[in-house]
């Protein structure tokens, strides 16, 4: 991918860079001239959540970016809000929610669909100046982005460790069960088993109505983000064919008047009407989408609460007994 140009827009005031198709050098013979905000601004317009700068809100700004894919070659990239980013390629248009559909967005931007390669790849080729290359291995590379190089080689080297890494995560859980109990075994003699077992809870089949209204609704926010891309697109169109005709009317007065887009009456606050609604739309889907995995989590842990009982292993009786006792923290501190 290469970042041909960026246009950045906040009110009134605009500003347009094209780089060079060599190596460009951003710099200034004084601090505090723009350098960090210009950066961040490439790496916003890209689709990464950014922290602003001192002075400046991204979200109050219209960021639009050209940048050479090795897929289609030149696509260009429009952001007016934290949520979502169109993506307009071959008179195509499709809208991204952020974060959501962050990944989907930058595979085809880098041309990888390995999620490890993409959540770290911001870290292998921007180093910020508040941190520099203090996070070495892991850590944060700007804002909320983590970088962790274990995961970055793992999806450089095309090797499927999902498997390994959920059995690592799961003996590191044992190990630290183990140690609680080891450290509460002095107490294992006064601890009272409770008569019977804790209950298994049932799964909740209100969780699968509601995620299937909230994808019903996926459904009817996307066909409308569509309906109201094509729209946008075929009023452009509109516009540029209005001005290609030349067409000209006669007033009154026997003046001839030429027909443009801009004494339509109506045509502009029709064009504004859609881009308000086409936000509107991609705000509410970013929420659909985000009871959607709020909801899928909720499941899947109810999942593991009811396989919890195929196999009881020594430390999930020590989690069942421990979840049966009644213990009040603040007054054993006070004891």
């Amino acid at each position: 991918m290469i970042i041909r140009s960026i246009r950045i827009k906040e009110g009134l005031f605009s500003r347009f860079i094209e780089f060079s198709a060599n190596a460009n050098l951003i710099h200034s013979k004084q601090n505090s001239k723009g350098k960090t905000t210009l950066l961040r601004f490439l790496l916003y317009s890209l689709g990464y959540n950014i922290p602003n700068t001192r002075k400046i809100k991204f979200e109050r700004c219209e960021v639009e970016t050209v940048v050479y894919t090795e897929k289609i070659g030149d696509v260009t990239l429009s952001r007016t809000a934290n949520s979502h980013i169109v993506l307009s390629a071959n008179d195509d248009r499709t809208t991204y929610v952020l974060p959501e559909q962050q990944n989907e967005l930058h595979s085809f931007l880098f041309g990888t669909d390995n999620a490890d390669i993409l959540g770290n790849l911001l870290g292998a080729f921007y180093v910020d100046q508040e941190r520099g290359w203090t996070l070495l291995n892991r850590g944060v590379a700007i804002g909320s982005i983590h970088f962790n190089i274990e995961e970055l080689i793992r999806g450089l080297s095309g090797r499927d460790c999902a498997s390994l890494i959920q059995q690592e995560a799961k003996l590191s859980r044992e190990l630290g069960k183990y140690k609680q109990m080891f450290s509460v075994a002095q107490y294992q003699e006064t601890i009272e088993v409770e008569e019977g077992s804790l209950a298994v809870e049932h799964y909740d089949e209100r969780i699968d109505s509601e995620l299937e209204q909230l994808r019903i609704r996926q459904s009817a926010l996307k066909k409308e983000l569509r309906r109201l891309d094509k729209a946008i697109k075929d009023n452009r169109q509109f516009s540029k064919f209005i001005a290609e005709m030349k067409l000209l009317i006669k007033g009154p007065d026997g003046t001839t008047i030429p027909v443009t887009a801009e004494n339509i009456v109506g045509f502009d606050d029709s064009i504004e009407y859609l881009i308000t609604k086409h936000k509107l739309i991609s705000a509410e889907l970013a929420s659909v989408l985000s009871n959607i995995n709020s909801r899928e989590a909720q499941r899947q842990s109810e999942d593991e609460q009811l396989s919890f009982w195929e196999s009881e292993t020594m430390t999930q009786a020590f989690d069942r007994r421990i979840a049966s006792l009644q213990i009040n923290a603040v007054a054993i501190e006070k004891e």
